[in-house]
């Protein structure tokens, strides 16, 4: 019902800021795709994905996704990296280049559009942009006939190209050969039940501090006997003991009342440990060395042969890089990586062990 009785409404009249999930509870997945207007909707909703990230859903997450996107950056070549290492430089600008990755990385799949002369070529063009350009992958869809359009936040197709000016970078799928399946749809729930730790940990915190200006701010009984008949006239009883936290007793005594705060059987559970434990899901899972991201686990590392950790690692970033390579297959003279210091460090593990 519209005016039923909720307690977080309390923390809005107090001041409080309602702690919310990033996802508000929700992730829509499609076992099977779905076609709408002519285009197959995504099996994992795009935007919602996003939301993981922008809103922060866990810290962690950012961090990895940060990490992986600055490493694969790291071995891009750019115009000014091509000038001064005589190579011929990539088409894509960095930063055009930063959110094609950023893309893949989240959701498995990525856009691109092949700016063409009036020659029909993939090149610069005389307005200015580059030989490819970045589309936003939260927008766009593959069609039923093949080719690509772009849609707004209404689900209206708003432009429609042909199958051979777009690019499209996917990661494989064992359900469905249209999008891409996102390397991060493993961490959703260890990243939503870390969200749910602090989030319950800053909920009770909240509702603590709202009964504590209820009774302890040194209140007299006939002081607190009086917010409280305010509230009794604007939401009953019911619902004030419900914000209060307390049983449905109509006759609950006002020395009960003051003795209400949060008590340990709140934190029997150690919701600290659940994010921690749960960050070490995420940062382990992409194969990330703790020390590479600056953070240390919480069970702590000793002794590690730091060069050694690193030549072993160069493989895993040597892996990022290659669903990217997939740009020379249109434009085969770009030079999209730069990876001699890479191999150069796995030729060097190979040596030592």
């Amino acid at each position: 019902m519209a005016d039923e009785f909720n307690p977080m409404d309390y923390y809005s009249l107090l001041g409080i800021d309602n702690p919310i999930s990033a996802l508000k509870r929700k992730l829509t997945t499609y076992q099977f795709l779905m076609v709408r207007n002519g285009y197959y909707e995504p099996p994992t909703n795009p935007i919602e994905l996003a939301l993981m990230l922008e809103e922060g859903a866990h810290p962690y997450l950012n961090l990895v996704h940060e990490y992986e996107t600055d490493k694969i950056l790291e071995f891009f070549v750019d115009d000014v990296f091509a000038k001064y290492n005589s190579l011929t430089a990539s088409i894509l600008s960095k930063n055009d280049m930063k959110q094609i990755v950023q893309d893949y990385q989240l959701c498995g799949y990525a856009f691109y559009l092949k700016n063409r002369n009036i020659l029909g070529k993939i090149t610069a063009t005389n307005d200015g942009k580059s030989a490819l350009s970045h589309l936003p992958f939260a927008y766009m869809r593959v069609m039923e006939d093949g080719n690509y359009c772009q849609i707004n936040p209404y689900q209206q197709i708003i432009a429609i190209y042909p199958r051979d000016n777009i690019g499209m970078i996917k990661n494989h799928s064992m359900i469905n050969n249209i999008y891409g399946r996102s390397p991060y749809r493993a961490l959703v729930q260890p990243t939503m039940l870390g969200e749910d730790a602090i989030l319950t940990m800053r909920r009770e915190l909240t509702s603590g501090i709202t009964r504590k200006i209820i009774g302890f701010l040194g209140l007299t009984n006939d002081q607190l006997k009086a917010v409280i008949e305010n509230f009794k006239q604007s939401k009953g009883h019911k619902e004030m003991t419900a914000f209060l936290g307390l049983p449905e007793k109509d006759q609950k005594r006002i020395d009960d009342i003051m003795k209400v705060y949060p008590d340990d059987s709140a934190f029997k559970i150690d919701f600290g440990k659940i994010f921690r434990d749960t960050a070490e899901i995420i940062v382990e899972t992409r194969q990330i060395p703790w020390f590479m991201i600056g953070a240390t686990p919480d069970t702590g590392s000793t002794g590690l042969d730091m060069d050694k950790v690193e030549r072993i690692h160069a493989r895993r970033i040597l892996s990022l890089l290659s669903p990217f390579e997939q740009i020379n297959n249109d434009v085969p003279e770009a030079v999209v990586f730069y990876k001699k210091p890479l191999l150069d460090l796995i030729n060097q593990s190979k040596a030592t062990n």
